[in-house]
């Protein structure tokens, strides 16, 4: 349901105090005097601003220069107007009051991550996460120090904030953020979640990545080595065997690459050929059935016949073709002769 102002005001108020406490925000807004709460807010002005941080700006300073930018105009601007807002951070009283105005702009230094205000949203339950606590409700049982069923637990770290300029402020999610451009480029993204919670999930995280990893890395490990002794073998068998071959009468014969053969080519080695391609010397073998499976070769008046496709091995220009039925009945068995 729709809360008032107020509730707003204690979530903003309580961020603060946590992000002072663990020295989250500029070092202006530690000591939060006058001088140094205008100097906070010309320092975020130099940046980006988001479309309600400039409205929120603009509601405190009344007054405003549109031919001058958001700097110029906080620095031309009294530091006295900024005396509400550090009197109201330095009260110790529980019934202080300010301005909406103000904490707007308290918001805007500090990064708050729900501003602005909202009259539709129920801040209420926000109310339940203290800055820099996660609030757990048991099922059962009481808290020994408190007498309730709720335990506060502090989940933050220290941080270190050695590093962080005036205009540098780390957010402190304590739930869903707003849809804004952040307004500097070194914002810190601080989780909810302590350090053990953090470890843990990163843990678990690297983990799995490592177990989803690891068959894809043997698996790799394995391929090179497969690839590696594939190679060597080659290797070894063309160094020893050859990587070349030649044509020995009715078959290639394997031989290294620097031997030299009489009266024949010596080739690259073909391991289908070498394997297959043979010379059919016992011709009358060959019948009607063997089509598709012999081809033959016809130079001059001279027929070879052979077991594969391809170039003629010696004459290497002569593409073999196909056995057909023309050349069975009138070379193979001729007319009149008997076939087995």
């Amino acid at each position: 349901m729709p809360s008032v102002f107020t509730d707003y005001e204690k979530l903003v108020l309580q961020d603060y105090k946590f992000k002072r406490s663990k020295s989250f925000i500029p070092s202006g807004l530690m000591h939060p005097t006058r001088a140094k709460l205008k100097k906070a807010c010309s320092e975020i002005c130099k940046g980006e601003l988001s479309p309600q941080d400039k409205k929120a700006i603009r509601d405190f300073c009344k007054k405003w220069d549109e031919t001058k930018t958001f700097s110029q105009n906080i620095t031309a601007y009294d530091e006295d107007k900024f005396r509400p807002l550090s009197d109201y951070l330095t009260d110790t009283t529980e019934s202080k009051n300010t301005d909406p105005i103000y904490i707007e702009l308290l918001a805007c230094l500090i990064n708050f991550p729900h501003r602005p205000y909202d009259y539709t949203i129920d801040y209420e339950p926000l109310l339940k996460m203290q800055a820099g606590a996660i609030v757990i409700e048991q099922e059962s049982g009481t808290d020994n120090h408190t007498g309730s069923n709720t335990v506060i637990i502090e989940p933050y770290s220290e941080i270190n904030n050695s590093s962080l300029q005036d205009n540098e402020i780390p957010v402190i999610s304590t739930g869903p953020a707003p849809d804004v451009t952040e307004r500097t480029g070194n914002i810190q993204n601080v989780p909810l979640p302590d350090d053990g919670v953090i470890n843990t999930l990163d843990n678990n995280q690297k983990k799995e990545n490592k177990s989803a990893l690891s068959p894809l890395l043997k698996a790799g490990v394995v391929l090179i080595f497969l690839l590696m002794g594939y190679w060597w073998y080659r290797f070894e068998i063309s160094r020893e065997t050859g990587g070349c071959m030649y044509w020995a009468g009715d078959h290639f014969q394997r031989v290294p690459c620097d031997k030299k053969i009489q009266d024949t080519y010596v080739v690259a080695l073909d391991t289908f050929r070498l394997r297959h391609f043979k010379k059919i010397t016992a011709v009358k073998t060959i019948t009607h059935r063997d089509k598709g499976c012999v081809w033959y070769s016809k130079i001059g008046n001279h027929l070879e016949y052979f077991t594969a496709d391809g170039k003629h091995p010696i004459v290497m220009n002569y593409e073999l073709k196909p056995i057909t039925d023309y050349i069975i009945d009138t070379h193979i068995h001729p007319p009149g002769e008997q076939i087995n």
